[in-house]
């Protein structure tokens, strides 16, 4: 290629757009040019363009040939939290000091992204998003529901799901949702999925009981796919059908294990065959995807039946009440409900860092907190894509009234200026320290209050730290 060296030549200048204008044109690119112009969309672009941003990141994806490279990491963690992405940003920014490890910018970057990913900032908290969501949703209401009441041969579905569409994005990076219309009535029911995380569960149900009551006259809004009464799945050979499934259940400490058998479930030939999937989409076809989640803890797929099934599909709703599951759908019933537990901290361990010091507790969301312990910010990670902070305040035991200070704290995140910005999840006593849980769909509001809280005469110190383990850092309140 005949100008990449003189694009090379530009990009060492920090003339940015001279490489963009001579490289962004042509329609196939050398490895080496791919990667000039990943580094000089982000190294050059504007704080307000984010397209520029996710661009750059989409070539850094095509050339990872170059990630030995100090501007290949650097420019990519750059990007992320040019996007408000610092957990994405943190691993590569680590990588870009390996490679040059007295880098000033990427020292600054590395300091900028740990204390983004301890106490996280976006454009819009969850709270704001979803107030505009509901605005836009008000604003095309009547075109949405014309279009539908005008579709008599299906033809305007298309356009009704991509405006949904684009109203829950104002909310939500990321949603599974489907639409269902009463035939017995002019009532639509939009229904947002949680992909079966117990997490999503909170947002989902938040943004629900936002609703407004303008809506509410012709919409109406659930949280979990519901029991369907067609139980058949269409594959590429034949029908999947809930009476072809055989089921064995095993109950362990309030949950259900389900192990399932039917032959077409064991077709391997085809690669995007996925057994599992269909099984589980079967599996709340027959009770919903609320109590799949609430009751059966593991699904297993078998090679071979096993002696004496217990029924099938068919027969699962029947069989779990049948043992005293509740099989209600209310989504409330995963996010009201506190479960206590117990633990035994290693008296080593317990030393080391927070919550694993903790003797017992009580929580309705055990998956943030386990996935804390083993360092999985998969959860977390998620949540803050959509403007939303989970993490907990941890205060020390030592010469305090521990429960009158819980409840201090309890009461304070209750009060009427946090309704709407804050979901408490649990709490918990340690051998040192005490924690209270909470999700956050406007984080500085929420550390506001603490910071005055903790500020009052006679408090202990307090600090603040995220349900993430990797990069992250202490937010002292006090």
């Amino acid at each position: 290629m005949k100008n990449l060296k003189l694009c090379r030549q530009w990009y060492k200048a920090g003339d940015y757009q001279r490489v963009i204008d001579a490289l962004a044109p042509l329609k196939r690119l050398p490895p080496e040019g791919t990667y000039l112009l990943a580094c000089a969309y982000a190294a050059g672009a504007l704080p307000s363009e984010v397209d520029r941003f996710q661009e750059a990141l989409e070539l850094f994806e095509e050339v990872e040939e170059f990630e030995d490279r100090f501007d290949w990491n650097f420019y990519r963690a750059y990007a992320h939290m040019a996007l408000n992405e610092a957990a994405r940003a943190f691993p590569f920014v680590e990588q870009a000091l390996e490679i040059e490890p007295d880098d000033k910018r990427a020292k600054a970057l590395l300091e900028l992204v740990r204390n983004n990913l301890a106490w996280p900032r976006f454009k819009a908290p969850f709270r704001v998003r979803v107030a505009e969501a509901w605005a836009a949703f008000e604003k095309e209401n009547k075109r949405l529901t014309q279009l539908i009441a005008e579709d008599e041969e299906g033809n305007n579905m298309d356009k009704v799901m991509i405006g949904l569409k684009e109203i829950l994005d104002i909310a939500f990076r990321d949603v599974e949702f489907v639409l269902e219309s009463n035939t017995t009535s002019d009532e639509l029911c939009l229904i947002l999925s949680p992909g079966e995380n117990p997490a999503k569960v909170f947002p989902l149900v938040y943004f629900v009981e936002h609703a407004p009551e303008s809506l509410k006259q012709r919409w109406k809004f659930a949280v979990g796919h519901q029991p369907w009464a067609l139980s058949d799945i269409s594959l590429d050979e034949g029908t999947l059908k809930a009476q072809d499934v055989s089921i064995w259940l095993e109950e362990d400490d309030g949950f259900v294990h389900l192990s399932c058998y039917a032959e077409a479930l064991t077709d391997n030939s085809n690669e995007d065959f996925i057994p599992y999937r269909l099984a589980s989409e079967l599996v709340y076809r027959m009770i919903g995807e609320i109590p799949r989640m609430r009751v059966i803890s593991r699904i297993r797929l078998l090679d071979a039946p096993k002696p004496n099934p217990m029924g099938t599909l068919l027969d699962l709703a029947t069989l779990l009440e049948e043992r005293g599951f509740d099989l209600s759908l209310d989504p409330k019933n995963m996010t009201d409900v506190m479960e206590d537990y117990d633990f035994e901290p290693d008296p080593e361990e317990a030393n080391s860092e927070f919550r694993f010091d903790i003797v017992s507790g009580s929580g309705c969301c055990a998956l943030l907190a386990n996935n804390y312990l083993d360092e999985n910010d998969d959860t977390v990670d998620d949540l803050e894509t959509d403007g939303i902070v989970a993490g907990f305040v941890a205060y020390p035991l030592k010469g305090l009234d521990a429960a009158a200070f819980k409840t201090k704290i309890l009461e304070r995140l209750a009060q009427a200026d946090l309704t709407d910005s804050v979901r408490v999840i649990g709490t918990a006593t340690g051998t040192h320290s005490g924690y209270v849980d909470f999700i956050a769909w406007d984080i500085d509001a929420v550390l506001k209050a603490l910071v005055d809280l903790f500020a009052e005469p006679d408090s202990p110190i307090g600090i603040f730290h995220t349900f993430r383990r990797i990069g992250s850092k202490d937010v002292w309140l006090t």
